[in-house]
């Protein structure tokens, strides 16, 4: 069961192997926004169509997120994909680079006391020191 047919594949002609393959090994393929898929030439064509539509609607998508990146870029030069950086205590995070360097803190320890995540930490600390 799925709740929608373009959950199953990101391209109609994998969406239909799958559903082939399923329905081969005696599975019921089930959409909840469809129904059950008929192993017929009539539900086989439906299926196709579906997949099809599937495809070109999130094809379409793709494409308006470019176009308006790429406006967005060439109208806002601040532009900047993704979140916002995180905005931390400089002598904080400098406490916390020495104590980690010292060995008297874990990385862990030191993002979790200036409130980020592990990764963020870690990537900060390596800025600092390549800088």
């Amino acid at each position: 069961m799925t709740p929608r047919l373009d959950r199953v594949a990101r391209t109609a002609i994998e969406g239909c192997v799958t559903v082939r393959e399923l329905v081969d090994k005696g599975v019921i393929v089930r959409v909840l926004n469809m129904g059950t898929v008929e192993n017929t030439p009539m539900g086989r064509m439906i299926l196709t169509v579906m997949f099809a539509m599937a495809e070109y609607d999130r094809d379409m998508i793709v494409e308006r997120l470019a176009s308006a990146r790429a406006v967005a870029k060439q109208t806002k030069p601040d532009y900047h994909e993704g979140r916002k950086r995180l905005a931390i205590d400089e002598d904080e995070f400098l406490e916390m680079v020495n104590a980690v360097e010292a060995n008297t803190m874990s990385k862990r320890e030191a993002a979790r006391r200036l409130g980020i995540g592990d990764a963020t930490f870690r990537r900060r600390m390596e800025e600092y020191n390549a800088a």
